[in-house]
């Protein structure tokens, strides 16, 4: 029983922020002073018209796959207007999708860009040819390819059974392409830790000392740092969520 992880390790500076750094800004450009957003910009509580999109989309989730009118209003705290003006924008670019009676999923466009980012994901291209070779060795086993992603890590690529046995108990791997998964549990969340550069781990734990220490990975500096030791001297990494 067997869930085994293929890490996609992007360049140091982007190991937490799972985007490319923004270019430097030209002489002419950080000369030139920026523009304060117009009112027509500043909505709710404050930002752009388009951060406030963006932040529409972020709430779905695999628990929130559908999200009200009201919900909208009740998180940015705008009119009902404005809240229906964000909606019927990104319904307008195929990002949502109106159910009626103020219900929205989304939209047709994600499709789309899902399948543009399969056909060009360097990761994921690089990635899938080996694990697609791992499938003989899938019995009772599942192989993720996970990389860094907004403090968390993300499942890109699953191949492998979707239940295995343990102990004699049946057990679903909820975890597939999109799912997007906490940084200190989890082997393929923590194999990522464990190669991450000295000075984002030890940001990490004077943040997240919590949270590291309810993953059973250590409640001192001494003990966090042996526990990624043990894992990077390991020939396969093994561990299971209670």
């Amino acid at each position: 029983m067997t869930v085994g992880t293929i890490a996609g390790m992007p360049r140091p500076s982007q190991m937490l922020e799972g985007k490319t750094p923004p270019l430097p800004k030209t002489p002419e450009a950080a000369s030139t002073p920026s523009q304060a957003p117009t009112t027509a910009d500043a909505q709710g509580n404050g930002g752009s018209a388009l951060t406030r999109l963006l932040q529409v989309l972020q709430m779905f989730t695999l628990e929130s796959r559908r999200i009200h009118i009201d919900e909208v209003v009740a998180t940015f705290g705008v009119g009902q207007s404005t809240a229906y003006r964000y909606l019927r924008e990104l319904s307008e670019a195929g990002l949502v999708a109106s159910q009626g009676k103020g219900h929205y999923v989304l939209g047709r466009r994600i499709v789309e860009l899902e399948r543009i980012l399969q056909l060009s994901d360097p990761l994921l291209l690089a990635g899938k040819p080996v694990l697609d070779s791992l499938q003989p060795h899938c019995a009772n086993r599942a192989f993720l390819l996970c990389t860094p992603y907004n403090e968390r890590v993300l499942c890109v690529y699953k191949v492998g059974a979707d239940e295995i046995m343990r102990a004699g108990t049946p057990m679903l791997i909820q975890r597939g392409r999109g799912t997007s998964l906490p940084l200190f549990r989890g082997a393929g969340s923590q194999i990522i830790l464990a190669y991450m550069l000295p000075h984002q781990i030890k940001s990490l734990f004077i943040t997240k000392l919590d949270e590291i220490a309810g993953s059973g990975l250590g409640r001192t500096w001494k003990d966090f740092r042996t526990s990624l030791s043990t894992m990077r001297k390991q020939a396969m990494h093994k561990r299971w969520d209670a």
